[in-house]
């Protein structure tokens, strides 16, 4: 779609992402009176869009995300049809997504991402699950939401530091009017929980064992399961075949692989019953830690390891007219080197005075490539 093309209010800057069913734009929302608003536009496939079964389960879609209102779940505002293309106008996240943030780090530092930004990032993407498992309709009846696709081209974390759980395309929920097809398996490896590979039945705790998946893969460098060998990383996963996250990296503290691993767990009994139950476990374990879970932290960070880069400078461009943030900490020294830099964010912890605040279903060109299995 050309820049400067118009979908109903929306007229098109460029483009984010594509996949098989769509592509998704950064728009701008024109009102009356000039007001304008930067969006994100997913726009489906005309082929697509003129089917009406996909265009039912689009609908689906546009309905779930629009009932969701979360801070850390990504706004969903406006949906229609124009021209016979089916549209869905989001809240467009001026930052970058999770697998962007590990590949930084990997290739700033030589190293995963430090755990307390992990711990921090987790908790909040805990938070909006945990709205969205819990929400009911008009008769306070559960809606049974279930991400199923957690995954770190899914969590998108903005420039000032917050997190934001993306794409409910595939989730599963009460308010959908058609049940998805049998044999289709709806999430992606190497994320996809054992249950939904057995097609048994999914609950909240599918997603426990996804966003375990992530915490893997950010603390390891790699992935639980090796997607280019699909036959047999649908069977390790099946069966729980997996090297610990100690056995790659002994510097792993043993209290932190303990709650991954617990949500990794094969049978979702053994798993933690609750995303609350998690998140009281990662929160019980930083503050053993001292470490401060801060936005402000996170964001100075961001600024540490992707400043300079060409998708800063795109990024960066859409807060031209904003004051720049005030750092949350004290420059770093001018020898500090990636090393360094790390120890000395890992260092700062409950001791200090930094203040503190308690799209598509394709994965974004750029995500994370860990090195492969052994």
């Amino acid at each position: 779609m050309d820049r400067g093309k118009t979908i109903s209010r929306y007229r098109i800057l460029d483009r984010i992402a594509e996949g098989g069913m769509g592509e998704v734009y950064r728009a701008k929302m024109e009102t009356l009176g000039g007001a304008e608003k930067v969006v994100a536009l997913k726009v489906v496939r005309r082929a697509l869009a003129e089917n009406d079964e996909f265009a039912s389960l689009f609908i689906d879609e546009a309905r779930l995300a629009m009932g969701l209102s979360h801070v850390n779940i990504v706004q969903s505002f406006d949906a229609g049809r124009i021209d016979n293309q089916l549209f869905l106008a989001m809240e467009y996240v001026a930052g970058f997504h999770l697998g962007d943030l590990l590949q930084a780090c990997e290739r700033r530092f030589g190293q995963p991402i430090p755990h307390r930004y992990l711990i921090y990032i987790t908790v909040e993407v805990l938070k909006g699950l945990d709205y969205a498992h819990r929400r009911v309709d008009s008769q306070d009846r559960p809606l049974g939401i279930v991400h199923r696709d957690v995954s770190p081209g899914n969590i998108l974390i903005s420039l000032e530091g917050e997190v934001k759980v993306a794409d409910f395309g595939i989730a599963k929920s009460a308010l959908r009017s058609r049940k998805t097809t049998a044999g289709r398996v709806k999430g992606k490896l190497p994320y996809i929980a054992p249950e939904q590979l057995r097609e048994s039945g999914v609950d909240r705790r599918t997603d426990i064992y996804s966003l375990g998946a992530v915490m893997y893969e950010a603390l390891t460098g790699r992935w639980i399961v090796d997607p280019n060998d699909i036959e047999r990383a649908m069977q390790d996963v099946l069966k729980g075949r997996f090297a610990r996250p100690r056995d790659i990296d002994p510097d792993i503290p043993a209290a932190l692989e303990a709650i991954v691993l617990r949500a990794l767990s094969t049978e979702p009994g053994d798993r933690y019953p609750t995303v609350p139950a998690m998140r009281q476990e990662l929160e019980r374990y930083a503050l053993s830690e001292r470490y401060l879970l801060s936005s402000a932290d996170l964001a100075d960070f961001l600024v540490e390891i992707c400043s300079g880069t060409d998708e800063w400078k795109a990024v960066s461009s859409l807060r031209s007219t904003e004051s720049p943030r005030p750092s949350s900490s004290s420059p770093a020294p001018e020898d500090a080197g990636p090393f360094n830099a790390l120890l000395g964010a890992d260092l700062r912890k409950l001791d200090t005075a930094d203040s503190y605040s308690v799209f598509t279903t394709d994965e974004v060109p750029g995500a994370f490539d860990p090195e492969p299995l052994v």
